[in-house]
C-alpha cells in the first residue's frame, strides 16, 4: 500500500522494471506521506534533483516495537486515504456502512 501511495503522491503511474532501490525510495515516500496524516512529517516541497519530497519533522515519534510500528502504519495508512483520497466523505456519519 506504501509502495502504491508513493507513485500516486509523484504523480506516476504502472511503471515496468522499476529498480529495486527505487521502488524502496517510493514505498519511503508513501510511508512519509502516511505518517504526515497523522501530523509527525511536514512536506516542503520537492527535491529538484531527485523529484523525491523533502520533509520537515513536525512531532517526535518514539521508539516501537515491530508491533507497534505495524499498528501506526496501519492507521496512518487510513489517516491518509480519509485525509487525501477521500476528504468529502463522512467516515464519522452513524449509518455510514463503513
Amino acid at each position: 500500500m506504501l509502495f502504491l501511495i508513493g507513485l500516486r503522491e509523484l504523480g506516476l503511474g504502472y511503471q515496468p522494471g522499476l529498480e529495486k532501490e527505487h521502488k524502496q525510495d517510493l514505498v519511503q515516500e508513501g510511508a512519509n506521506f502516511a505518517l504526515a496524516a497523522l501530523g509527525y512529517l511536514e512536506a516542503l516541497g520537492r527535491d529538484p534533483e531527485t523529484g523525491f519530497t523533502r520533509w520537515r519533522r513536525q512531532a517526535p515519534l518514539q521508539p516501537l516495537d515491530t508491533e507497534s510500528q505495524e499498528r501506526l502504519l496501519r492507521w496512518a495508512i487510513w489517516r491518509y486515504f480519509v485525509t487525501r483520497v477521500w476528504p468529502d466523505l463522512d467516515f464519522e456519519q452513524e449509518g455510514s456502512g463503513l
